[in-house]
């Protein structure tokens, strides 16, 4: 990019990076996670790729890490971090982890918003408790 006088911006990174996940070479994106912030303050958007590509990758106890290191680096999850992580967890019939997921974001003062509704409804009516998925939306 500095060839044709690109700066590179945190934009940029996360582009690269949305590719680089693609490929699930894990190593590959652990690789390039760690360099970067070196160079580039990571942004939310940064932290739900790599969300995202650990959840596609089954490796949902390191996705759930990375929402841990986010607060210790002063980024605060999205509704997108939430509702990503939670449909992973309950894909993968860990539904502890999704709930609890919930209760964060709730407690945390974000409401949910349609997304995260189909979710864990959808959830619900899965595993045919739909009158739990009735509580959830009055």
């Amino acid at each position: 990019m500095h060839l044709y006088n690109c700066r590179r911006t945190i934009k940029s990174f996360n582009a690269a990076f949305k590719v680089l996940t693609l490929s699930r070479d894990l190593r590959a994106i652990e690789d390039f996670f760690t360099e970067v912030p070196l160079k580039f303050v990571l942004d939310v958007v940064s932290i739900n790729i790599i969300i995202k590509a650990f959840c596609e990758m089954g490796i949902l106890d390191k996705a759930y890490l990375v929402v841990v290191e986010m607060g210790q680096v002063g980024i605060q999850p999205d509704f997108i971090t939430y509702t990503t992580l939670m449909s992973a967890f309950y894909k993968h019939n860990r539904s502890e982890t999704g709930n609890s997921l919930w209760n964060l974001m709730v407690l945390s003062r974000f409401l949910p918003n349609l997304a995260t509704f189909i979710v864990r409804i959808q959830y619900l009516v899965n595993k045919r408790r739909a009158w739990e998925a009735n509580r959830v939306m009055s």
